[in-house]
């Protein structure tokens, strides 16, 4: 029996090592120098704003949902993080675990926290969160379940303040710009982080290079060698050369628009509508800094 434990132990933990998404945005941060006034500026700019924790978030920040819970004195409960901003937490939590807490919490005084535990890249361990919180609202959400508002009790660590007030910014931006275009040529690829403006694209598991004419949060303009009518709704993956370290292995999207270049029968210029579901942070994030420098 014990054997069979630790053999579930060393599986665990190899799952954690090999298996999960090694690009999210807490792996991002942590390569990325946050000054003291940059820190503050997120708090303040985005404290009071909310991000809904859909899938596409969840994956985004690596949230590990088996790991998340509330706790009380000894007492732990599994719930769902609904949304969250750096002010609070809204939360779905089962009526028989709410009623245990709020009479551990009133009569007994024992203090709530909240535990967050989100993937680390090329590490068997979590980084795991334990915050202090009280709880401000409740209403019915089903018969089973309970809506819970809670209330961080002091200002949260600095890495969630800079994960939600990243997510915060990107998605103010991609809202208000998704689709500015943004040139790349040799004034622009120090600033977008690229080493080149070539790439390679992938359809029907045959790989082009390419030349990146321009970016935006919803898609991306491409010359690329070849016969037009091959392109059309084609679904693509592209791979961009960055000069950094940018978490960005893929892009997947859609060909859309596909125009012949001047006379030329042999080039194609392709307008790529991109895949929102699985664009990757740090792809946005280099647009949303770069739309931010150059406001």
């Amino acid at each position: 029996m014990i054997f069979i434990i630790i053999l579930y132990n060393v599986a665990y933990k190899l799952y954690y090592i090999f298996l999960k998404n090694s690009n999210t945005i807490i792996d991002s941060i942590s390569k990325t120098l946050y000054t003291r006034h940059k820190v503050d500026n997120l708090y303040f700019s985005y404290c009071s704003e909310s991000v809904t924790f859909n899938k596409n978030v969840r994956d985004t920040t690596g949230l590990i949902l088996n790991l998340v819970q509330l706790k009380c004195g000894e007492k732990t409960a599994p719930i769902i993080v609904y949304s969250m901003s750096m002010l609070n937490v809204n939360l779905i939590i089962s009526v028989k675990n709410f009623s245990n807490f709020r009479r551990l919490n009133e009569k007994e005084s024992r203090q709530i926290s909240l535990k967050l535990a989100f993937d680390k890249e090329n590490s068997a361990e979590p980084i795991i969160f334990f915050l202090p919180v009280k709880i401000s609202a409740s209403k019915n959400y089903n018969s089973d379940n309970i809506f819970l508002l809670v209330e961080f009790i002091r200002k949260p660590p600095d890495t969630i303040i800079i994960m939600l007030g990243e997510l915060i910014k990107i998605k103010t931006l991609s809202d208000k710009r998704e689709d500015k275009r943004i040139q790349v040529n040799k004034h622009t690829i120090k600033k977008l982080h690229f080493s080149t403006t070539s790439g390679i694209l992938e359809l029907n598991n045959i790989k082009k290079k390419c030349l990146v004419k321009d970016i935006s949060f919803t898609g991306m303009k491409l010359i690329a060698a070849g016969n037009k009518q091959d392109f059309i709704n084609k679904k693509v993956s592209i791979k961009l050369q960055f000069a950094d370290n940018i978490g960005v292995n893929s892009i997947d999207g859609t060909i859309g628009r596909t125009d012949l270049i001047g006379e030329s029968k042999d080039f194609v210029a392709l307008g790529v509508s991109l895949d929102n579901n699985t664009l990757p942070f740090d792809y946005k994030n280099i647009i949303a800094d770069f739309l931010s420098s150059n406001a």
